[in-house]
């Protein structure tokens, strides 16, 4: 075939076209089909802005309504100081720089120097200025700016802020935030953040191209749900009194690993109150708050130790001692043994036990506390003195497999279940591994170790009725109209005991408090005896088993009314560093300084014998007498049990000088504690003349005056033993004389 070059260049322009055209559909084919979504996406990328639209948080109350932790807006103030400088530093920009330092510093409460230099870096894009200031403080910034017209330059943004009102108030059990609002590591932030977070928003809207939102009323906004609030069984007023007398012990005694304390409503398990101490600032979570504490850290020389060892305080301060942490019980454990034996039907409350003073199981010595010896002992004499030996023989009563059933049944082999994160589980001997010795040992609560939450759990089964509960911190969830959307309800796990052992029980706790009429009973268990109250309790005091010289863990349970049973209140102190006679007896005072301050709160009015009501005038402790009775905590704890008022005066915890000091003076009077120095305060004593008693009693208590009524109950003032116009001592109790006007006495006789 003879060559054709015409031909051959329309076959190869119909093959470079059939490759372009090929080539074309194949582009076709992969940008609308292959890529076409990824492509419809990108497209919409560039021109859709979507931003994520930022829920509330939710707010945490008290049982009466108060704002605890909340999240509040607040502005950052920033600046651009390449805008204001217009990328241009000469001597007018400068100048410029120095006014706007000197009108904001005192408005943004920071150093004028330090921000002049801010201000000043012309190089620079972007300067926070300010971070969390208020709305006030940044309507004042953004007129200041306007004044010197910088524009952009200036900018405030606003921003949300997670706050606390009342600072370490109960931070164990609120928790904190991070930097993104969620709750971390400890408290109701973490176990309700779900509730409390809410949901994210969208906004979905034409973007510019500078990245801006294009003015247009098209927007598809999905609005953001709003956290709901968490309300806490807590009552801040029970709480602040247990952080009170708490904090109080801490400063006396300085235990080595803190101290802790519980008020939980024993029928329902709701907490009253839960604080541990030290403890922190949740606005400033990484603060070490005890100046001593951290300026011993930061002398550390090393730095890998320094920063480890601030890591290890703040943990530990993070750290819910009630709930995450264990401690041996000691002979508040006591309870659980006597009441399971008594339910088991191994003993009764007229069985015997003697106490020689000692014992020895497997060549195991165990001996009462001071050697001492008890004799013939019964369940209620166990309680009351507190006998080892006694309680060791209940426990071989009810053998390994008894006392293992009646442990697991006080819920003791896992954890209460309350609704705080982080709760730690119990460290004890099974069934399984139980030896005599062992038994010996936990039967009296050593060899064992509890959380304080289950503790107080396993103790209110036994004086309330014999039911078993979860405690719980939190009430309700609420959306923010204040409907209830989540509600915990009170939950009985199981019948423990039996009624009727959990009452006996009561009346053992009573007498443990109270002592015997007819016995010159003299038991640091009274100090947590309140006048016009039954009180039942239990101390303990442990060895700590975790190394040489480690201390030991002093500790009380109280509960009341103990004849109706209806808070109880757990003091635990972990290794205190003060010694005195009563040193091992240090948590019954601070518990019943709670008693005496909570119990009016919670409802329960004071029911007083014939025999009280009788008794007006009483004699009044001297308490700077002795070494035990001059502690703060203690003298306190004497005037509740008396019956008397007590003003402190003084930030001292050792009682110097008190007044009245000594003498019989009516019961309810005040008796004023002075911990700084000896001499009494004077006060200008009133005139009572023609004042009625209510009246003359009134006078006398805004006087600081103590006041003593005789004559006729319905008569008025006619004299007094100390005159008006004179300096008296604060506490000094003056003796009205109370007559009849002659008319009045004149009916009286013709009635």
């Amino acid at each position: 075939m003879e060559y054709n070059p015409t031909l051959r260049a329309i076959v190869l322009g119909v093959i470079i076209l059939g490759v372009g055209f090929g080539s074309l559909i194949y582009k076709l084919y992969d940008l609308q089909i292959v890529r076409g979504y990824e492509l419809k996406t990108a497209a919409n990328a560039q021109q859709i802005k979507d931003t994520v639209l930022e829920p509330t948080r939710g707010s945490i109350l008290d049982a009466q309504g108060r704002v605890l932790a909340k999240t509040t807006i607040v502005w950052n103030v920033e600046a651009g100081p390449n805008i204001i400088a217009a990328c241009d530093e000469n001597a007018e920009q400068k100048l410029l720089a120095r006014n706007l330092a000197a009108e904001l510093a005192p408005v943004l409460g920071v150093d004028e120097e330090e921000l002049f230099s801010k201000l000043s870096d012309y190089e620079s894009y972007y300067k926070v200025l300010a971070k969390g200031v208020e709305k006030p403080v940044a309507d004042a910034v953004l007129e200041i700016k306007d004044k010197y017209g910088v524009g952009q330059g200036i900018s405030c943004s606003s921003t949300t802020q997670r706050e606390y009102p009342y600072g370490n108030f109960l931070s164990s059990v609120l928790g904190f935030v991070n930097s993104d609002g969620d709750g971390v590591i400890t408290g109701v932030e973490v176990s309700y953040n779900e509730q409390l977070a809410g949901k994210e928003g969208r906004k979905i809207s034409a973007k510019t191209r500078l990245d801006g939102e294009m003015a247009t009323d098209n927007a598809l906004i999905y609005p953001a749900e709003d956290g709901n609030d968490v309300v806490l069984t807590i009552d801040s007023e029970i709480q602040a009194i247990v952080e009170k007398n708490l904090t109080a012990a801490v400063l006396e005694h300085n235990p080595q690993n803190r101290a802790t304390a519980i008020v939980m409503d024993v029928n329902t398990g709701a907490i009253l109150a839960m604080a541990s101490k030290p403890d922190f600032d949740p606005n400033q979570p990484s603060t070490i708050l005890n100046t001593e504490q951290y300026n011993a850290i930061m002398a550390i020389e090393n730095e890998e130790e320094r920063t480890q060892a601030l890591g290890d305080a703040r943990s530990i301060l993070w750290r819910n001692k009630a709930i995450s942490e264990v401690y041996d019980p000691g002979s508040v454990f006591k309870v659980i043994t006597t009441s399971a034996g008594l339910d088991a039907g191994v003993v009764t409350g007229n069985s015997t036990f003697m106490c020689n003073g000692s014992t020895t199981v497997l060549g195991q010595r165990y001996v009462c506390l001071n050697n001492a010896v008890h004799g013939v002992e019964t369940i209620s004499d166990i309680l009351k003195d507190s006998c080892n030996v006694g309680t060791i023989q209940v426990g071989q009563a009810l053998g390994v497999g008894g006392f293992s059933s009646y442990f697991n049944a006080y819920g003791l082999t896992g954890k209460t279940g309350i609704d705080l994160p982080s709760e730690a589980n119990s460290i004890y001997h099974s069934a399984e591994s139980m030896s005599l010795v062992d038994l010996a040992s936990s039967s009296f609560g050593q060899g064992m170790a509890l959380t304080p939450i289950q503790m107080i759990t396993s103790f209110s089964a036994a004086v309330n009725g014999g039911k078993l509960v979860t405690p719980y911190v939190v009430d309700r969830v609420q959306d923010t109209n204040g409907n209830v959307v989540q509600e915990n309800e009170p939950t009985i796990k199981r019948q423990v005991i039996s009624e009727e052992v959990s009452a006996q029980i009561c009346s053992y706790l009573e007498r443990v408090v109270k002592g015997d009429e007819s016995e010159n009973y003299y038991s640091a268990a009274r100090f947590a005896n309140v006048y016009g109250y039954r009180v039942g309790g239990k101390s303990g005091t442990s060895d700590k088993l975790d190394g040489e010289d480690a201390g030991f863990v002093s500790s009380f349970l109280g509960v009341a009314p103990i004849d109706d049973p209806q808070i109880a209140v757990l003091v635990v102190i972990d290794n205190p560093q003060t010694w005195t006679d009563l040193t091992t007896y240090i948590a019954i005072p601070v518990a019943g300084n709670i008693l005496q301050e909570v119990l009016p709160m919670v409802g329960v009015q004071p029911q007083y014998t014939q025999e009280e009501l009788a008794q007006q005038e009483v004699e009044v402790t001297n308490t700077t007498i002795s070494d035990t009775l001059n502690h703060l905590a203690v003298a306190k704890a004497e005037m509740g049990r008396l019956g008397f008022q007590y003003r402190v005066i003084g930030n001292g915890q050792t009682v110097l000088h008190q007044f009245p000091e000594n003498g019989t003076i009516p019961r309810g009077s005040c008796v004023y504690l002075y911990t700084e120095t000896t001499e009494d305060s004077l006060v200008t004593v009133p005139d009572f003349t023609g004042l009625s008693a209510e009246q003359a009693r009134q006078v006398a208590q805004s006087s600081y005056l103590n006041i003593r009524i005789s004559g006729e109950a319905t008569g008025t003032c006619t004299s007094q033993d100390v005159a008006a116009a004179t300096q008296a001592p604060m506490g000094k109790v003056i003796t009205v004389t109370l007559s009849l006007a002659q008319e009045e006495q004149s009916a009286e006789q013709e009635g």
